[in-house]
């Protein structure tokens, strides 16, 4: 993957020679084949449902705050595989488009690494239980890509 560019979700799948197309079933992220692509849409429509309305947040250009799905703990299979991500050998690739308007294709920002100290179990405000991590980008976010992305 090419940083900056753009990629759909099914570019993902066929880039890493998944062995079926499930690009419609990856809500968020997906852990698979020893790997877990993470999709955000960083500015959420203001009509979404309460059980979607994450959190996700860059706190700098190279750390950024990160939500689960929703009804996940720290119990949860996929989320033990994400946190333990870097001692067993599993990449996560954050993809990060601005809002729905720009379409269905999200920016590749790299690899990320999830920070030591950060997770945390706690509830949507929909009541609904989920895991916060923090995010360590390797590459921090290039200047005029963080603006474009974080600015309203």
């Amino acid at each position: 993957f090419i940083r900056y560019q753009k990629y759909f979700r099914k570019d993902f799948v066929k880039i890493m020679n998944w062995d079926k197309d499930v690009s419609s079933t990856i809500y968020g992220y997906q852990v698979r084949h020893h790997m877990v692509p993470i999709f955000v849409t960083y500015h959420k429509q203001e009509d979404i449902t309460t059980s979607t309305q994450y959190g996700d947040t860059f706190i700098s250009q190279s750390e950024f705050k990160w939500y689960t799905r929703s009804n996940r703990s720290l119990k949860s299979s996929e989320v033990d595989d994400i946190v333990h991500h870097q001692a067993r050998n599993i990449p996560l690739y954050l993809f990060v488009k601005k809002e729905d308007a720009e379409g269905k294709n999200f920016y590749y920002l790299g690899r990320v690494h999830v920070i030591e100290g950060t997770v945390e179990e706690t509830t949507m405000k929909s009541g609904e239980p989920v895991v916060t991590m923090h995010f360590n980008l390797e590459t921090p976010v290039r200047d005029d890509i963080y603006r474009y992305i974080v600015e309203h």
